[in-house]
This record gives C-alpha cells, sequence and structure tokens, in this order.
C-alpha cells in the first residue's frame, strides 16, 4: 500500500513537470511570434532610403519634417549600411538604368574640379581658365592629344587623377558631361563614397579630382571646406565672382540663373517601386515640400518639367 503511494506520487510529479514545460513552451513560442509580428509592422511602417553621404543631411531634414506630421505607419528613415531600401537617390542616368525601377528628378547637382591649396597640381592648373575642351584632355586619358590642348594634356599626365568607383559616384556624371565613361579617366579610382576622394587628394600633391558642391562646401559656414582649392573655369562674369567670393548660395544662384556650358551639371533623382502607395505618398510631398530645402543643402532646384514620375 505504501509503494502504490509513492508511485503515484512520482507519476502525478511527472505530470507536471511535462505540463509546465509545455506551458514555458507555449509562453516561449508565443513570444517568439510576437516579437516577430513587431518586427515586420515596424519594417512596414518605416520606408527607407538609401542616399549618398553628400544627400544625407537633406534626406534627414525631410525624414524630420515628414514624420512630424505623419502618422507612426507612414513614417520615413535613411537605410542603413546593409538594409534593403525602399527608395534609392540616384545620381546618374547609368545608376538609375541599372535600378530599373521609376525614377522623380526632385533637383540638379553641380560637380566642380578641385586641388589641394598649395600642391603641385594647384601651382600647375589653379590659375588658368579652363574651358570644357581644356578640362577634358586634363582629366582623361584620350586617344588623340590635339596640338591646341597636348600642353594640358602633358603636364596631366604627371598628375594623379582621383575618381570615385561606385554606382552612387558623381564619377560617372561627370565622365557623361564629356561625352566618355568613367573607365577613361587618368589616374586612380577610389572605392566608397566620394567623400573618401577629398581624402585622397589631400595626401597626394599631384593630385586633380572634382565633386559636387555638398562635398566641396562647408553647408554651415557655406565656404570651401579646408585646403580645397577649385580650378580655375572659362565662365561667366557672374558665376566667376561667386566661385571667388567663395559663397556657396552665390555659386548656387549664378548657376540657376545663368547655367553654364563648361561645369558639369547633373539630375539627382529618386528611384522606388510606384505600386506602393506610401512611396508614392511620399514622393509627392518631396516635389512639394522637400524641394524647398535643395538650397540649403548644396543642390540646385531643377526645371519643373522634371520634377515628373519618368
Amino acid at each position: 500500500m505504501e509503494r502504490f503511494t509513492i508511485d503515484n506520487r512520482s507519476n502525478a510529479s511527472s505530470i507536471a513537470v511535462r505540463q509546465s514545460l509545455r506551458y514555458y513552451t507555449t509562453v516561449a513560442i508565443i513570444a517568439i511570434v510576437a516579437m516577430m509580428c513587431v518586427s515586420s509592422m515596424c519594417r512596414a511602417q518605416s520606408l527607407t532610403v538609401r542616399t549618398p553621404a553628400f544627400a544625407q543631411p537633406l534626406v534627414e531634414q525631410w525624414a524630420a519634417l515628414y514624420n512630424a506630421s505623419h502618422a507612426a505607419d507612414e513614417q520615413v528613415a535613411v537605410a542603413g549600411r546593409n538594409q534593403e531600401a525602399d527608395i534609392q537617390i540616384t545620381v546618374s542616368r547609368h545608376q538609375a538604368e541599372q535600378l530599373g525601377q521609376t525614377t522623380t528628378v526632385f533637383g540638379r547637382y553641380a560637380i566642380l574640379p578641385f586641388v589641394t591649396a598649395g600642391s603641385e597640381a594647384a601651382r600647375t592648373f589653379g590659375n588658368k581658365h579652363l574651358s570644357k575642351s581644356r578640362l577634358e584632355h586634363i582629366y582623361f586619358a584620350l586617344d588623340d592629344e590635339d596640338d591646341e590642348f597636348g600642353d594640358y594634356a602633358d603636364a596631366a599626365k604627371g598628375m594623379s587623377v582621383y575618381s570615385g568607383n561606385s554606382q552612387a559616384s558623381v564619377a560617372n556624371s561627370f565622365a557623361e558631361f564629356f561625352g566618355q565613361e568613367a573607365a577613361a579617366f587618368r589616374g586612380k579610382r577610389i572605392q566608397g563614397d566620394d567623400r573618401f576622394v577629398n581624402v585622397a587628394v589631400s595626401r597626394d600633391a599631384k593630385a586633380l579630382s572634382f565633386n559636387a558642391l555638398s562635398n566641396l562646401y562647408d553647408l554651415t559656414s557655406r565656404n570651401l571646406r579646408d585646403n580645397i582649392q577649385l580650378l580655375g573655369l572659362d565662365v561667366s562674369r557672374r558665376l566667376q565672382s561667386a566661385l571667388e567670393d567663395n559663397d556657396l548660395d552665390a555659386v548656387l544662384n549664378a548657376l540657376e540663373q545663368e547655367q553654364d556650358d563648361d561645369v558639369a551639371i547633373a539630375n539627382i533623382s529618386l528611384s522606388y517601386d510606384a505600386t506602393n502607395p506610401q512611396t508614392v505618398a511620399f514622393i509627392s510631398w518631396v516635389l512639394t515640400e522637400g524641394v524647398k530645402y535643395n538650397h540649403q543643402f548644396g543642390l540646385l532646384n531643377a526645371p519643373e518639367a522634371l520634377q515628373a514620375v519618368k
């Protein structure tokens, strides 16, 4: 009788343990599913925008303003480094075509050639008035170096041209401006964002390069960044004055009012899936409200005809 009682207690204890395990297992599964749902909701509630560094301050401004006036399920954020993006800022026709999505132009950006102040490259090219043709012979390895520009080509052979090597580099648009391929640049290609081009040039006394205004000018002071010297260009008197005055806003205004054929200017666009209503709503907001901040962040305004879904 006593043995029977002990066995019953043992069985009861075993059953209780199994029931307890099943309970906690169920609770754990429910918690994991809930976390997955919350994570999924967070992804669904945030549109992500991938952008090159020179446009990131603008996109951050958009996100702050848009999020403040929209519900939690309509928020916008800058995409993380390894995060998939719903919208991508594209800086060249080639990059937009590679994505194969709907593209909307929201602004333009100017690309200017530069050297490090006081460098050998600055002494060689810094004080000249360079036309588009002369720039082409300096920056590209051309098959036929004609007599008119041969001296510029010869001087460039002792220099190194640094250019970005990513899909998001302005190097593609700068090459397109001359009717060239990015592979035709003299010198060295730099991996990563175009900000690193400035760093590479600063370390080489014989280096030349080019960059978007937002990478050349400090957006707070509105003056050129430290040690940046622009190459002298054969441009209108008004633009030349703005460049010499070291005033970003004057440069932007001059470029918009007197577009110069010797300055590379390219469209900056949004590439996205137009079947997503949330994305389309944000794009519409950018074209009416977001573009008001183009100048603040070193971009030119695009003609209204370009601000349309293509």
